[in-house]
């Protein structure tokens, strides 16, 4: 195997072919977030075998949202249901320049 071989796999032990991040690199520690200025989102492996899913208010500094699941496949779909119902809302309300920035990071 070369060194070309070798990158390629390390990255896919972290990415997933949709770019969310593995079982494994959240158990590493990693976190997945995506968000704006304004709000962001956050999927991770709590340490004590959960998977937990936040959302905060950046601006008025509070946590709108936390959601833990033992199953890492329910967290991710809290995780994108939450971040697509928040735009979808915003857009309804009139408020699209609050998300206008939303993006994954």
């Amino acid at each position: 195997m070369n060194n070309e071989q070798r990158r390629v796999s390390m990255k896919d032990k972290f990415k997933n072919k949709n770019g969310s991040l593995t079982k494994y690199a959240l158990a590493c520690g990693y976190i997945e977030k995506m968000g704006s200025n304004n709000i962001s989102f956050e999927l991770y492996h709590n340490a004590g075998n959960s998977y937990d899913v936040r959302a905060f208010d950046n601006i008025n500094k509070k946590r709108l949202f936390w959601f833990s699941s033992e199953k890492l496949a329910i967290a991710r779909k809290i995780y994108r249901a939450k971040h697509n119902y928040l735009k979808t809302y915003q857009r309804l309300s009139g408020q699209e320049k609050f998300c206008s920035g939303l993006t994954e990071y």
